[in-house]
């Protein structure tokens, strides 16, 4: 089975380490410092106290007459393994465009698993891509309007605005599509709202929040303000649709 890594990031470092170690042909692409570093020093990772080279292939182009089972696509984010692996936080999402079962999916699912990833399939992965920035955008939102992002869970005002946005978010989405996903999701939507901010206020300060919130948003801005940008403009988009629709009828 042979797997590319395009993307020599902390998550592609990540996968492709783990994919080494379970014994898979793995190749990773990287460009600029980074493809010169792995080049002098190797793909190195830390595992019970122990520095270990993985046995990957270092590319820093891509012939035309490559064939690889799977390529993963990865995009740079300053995470730490934990947020890969918990199923907690999040597990490795995918599935096929029409939804339905494959033996694509079927293999990449045992590629996790024997690599020791966690992982879900679903049936619908655009709606799951909606819901995952139904949330993240206004967390993120909520660090960038805030005089003190670090303590932002001590601005009540903020907490119950971004627990109000959540709610519309979810509640919209539910409206549109008949469901969220993964069915979780729905706690925004049945949550009080005072309850919800309460909760909020525990999670932004709790380390987890720190962890897995306040470091993702406050080293990537451009990136979840793109994302805040494409997401509200989608909804708008899906609002002037249903609309136009209830008026056709």
């Amino acid at each position: 089975m042979r797997i590319l890594i395009y993307g020599a990031g902390v998550i592609g470092s990540l996968y492709a380490a783990l994919f080494a170690e379970a014994g898979y042909d793995t190749n990773i692409y990287a460009r600029g410092k980074r493809l010169e570093a792995l080049r002098n020093n190797g793909l190195q990772y830390k595992k019970n106290q122990e520095v270990i080279k993985a046995e990957v292939r270092i590319l820093g182009e891509l012939p035309n007459d490559e064939i690889y089972d799977f390529v993963l696509l990865t995009v740079r984010e300053n995470q730490m393994y934990e947020a890969l692996t918990p199923r907690l936080i999040q597990p490795t999402t995918f599935a096929e465009i029409s939804g339905n079962k494959s033996e694509r999916t079927k293999q990449f699912s045992e590629i996790l698993r024997h690599a020791h990833i966690p992982y879900q399939k679903v049936t619908d992965m655009h709606l799951w891509q909606l819901c995952h920035l139904a949330m993240v955008v206004p967390i993120a939102d909520a660090y960038y309007e805030s005089d003190d992002p670090e303590k932002v869970e001590k601005e009540w005002k903020i907490m119950r605005k971004t627990a109000e946005r959540l709610k519309r978010n979810f509640n919209f989405l539910r409206k549109q599509k008949g469901k969220l996903s993964p069915w979780k999701m729905n706690i925004f939507c049945f949550l009080p709202l005072p309850f919800l901010a309460i909760m909020l206020v525990v999670a932004f300060g709790s380390s987890f929040g720190d962890k897995f919130m306040y470091q993702h948003a406050m080293k990537a801005p451009d990136e979840m303000r793109e994302l805040h940008k494409q997401f509200y403009a989608y909804m708008k988009k899906m609002k002037k649709c249903g609309c136009k629709a209830k008026k056709v009828q």
